[in-house]
């Protein structure tokens, strides 16, 4: 449903508030992007077009000690059309003090939110900026299917990416705004990593390089000494089949 929904792009529309001067690291992504020096390339558009990226003032140092204080006053008052806020702060990750705070704000408007140190609080601002948005873009489309199916059996399980198995209940109701906070990027290339868990089960071998072949998309795996490996992949959405592109990224 997840993998389906981002490669389609029928998630909700979605707001970016991020550090002053981070707007277009969605965008600019990394140096190990495909087609590096090609002016001409034709890359996805990313899932928050530019007008609805915002940047706002405070700022965390590299080891999580604060330089500036979050400025509250410059969040925008964002339309009607939004359907969630993505909020990626440079170094949430080590303190989630300042994302806490604009995610009070901006829910104290009705707007719900995603922030990345509840979704992905793992260094390298690319990869968490792409993982929060996808997540947030996701949230209106895994939403409503998981809280028709909750309560459909006596226990309603949703598989992750990472293999592993979670209560829809507990998916779509978390308390928060609207009683909805769901972890919905986690839901995305699920079948794929169903197969990574059942590799590390059977045990074929030791290092096992696992590839799967699916209708849209394919993923590939590392397994160590019975453990799967984390790594961080190009997702579902890539422009072009014949040459390697960069998608969504997100946690594998």
């Amino acid at each position: 449903m997840a993998t389906n929904a981002l490669l389609e792009r029928r998630g909700g529309a979605v707001a970016l508030i991020t550090t002053r001067g981070f707007a277009d690291v969605i965008e600019i992504a990394r140096q190990d992007r495909p087609s590096l020096y090609d002016s001409g390339v034709d890359r996805p558009e990313p899932l928050v077009p530019r007008d609805r990226r915002y940047e706002v003032g405070g700022r965390l140092a590299a080891d999580g000690v604060e330089l500036e204080p979050i400025d509250l006053d410059e969040l925008p008052v964002l339309d009607g059309a939004v359907g969630s806020v993505a909020v990626r702060l440079l170094h949430a990750d080590l303190d989630a003090a300042h994302e806490q705070a604009v995610a009070v704000r901006l829910r104290q408007q009705g707007h719900d939110v995603c922030c990345s140190h509840e979704v992905s609080p793992e260094i390298r601002e690319y990869e968490r900026t792409s993982t929060t948005v996808v997540n947030a873009n996701l949230r209106p489309v895994c939403g409503s299917c998981l809280r028709g199916l909750d309560g459909a059996a006596g226990e309603v399980l949703v598989l992750t990416s990472a293999g592993g198995l979670a209560p829809a209940g507990e998916a779509a109701e978390v308390p928060g705004l609207g009683g909805l906070d769901i972890d919905a990027a986690r839901t995305a290339l699920d079948g794929a990593g169903a197969g990574g868990g059942g590799d590390r089960r059977l045990g074929w071998g030791d290092p096992l390089l696992c590839l799967r072949l699916l209708r849209r998309h394919h993923r590939d795996h590392c397994v160590l000494r019975r453990q799967p490996l984390a790594l961080h992949r190009p997702g579902p959405g890539r422009r072009h089949r014949a040459v390697q592109g960069r998608g969504q990224v997100l946690p594998a």
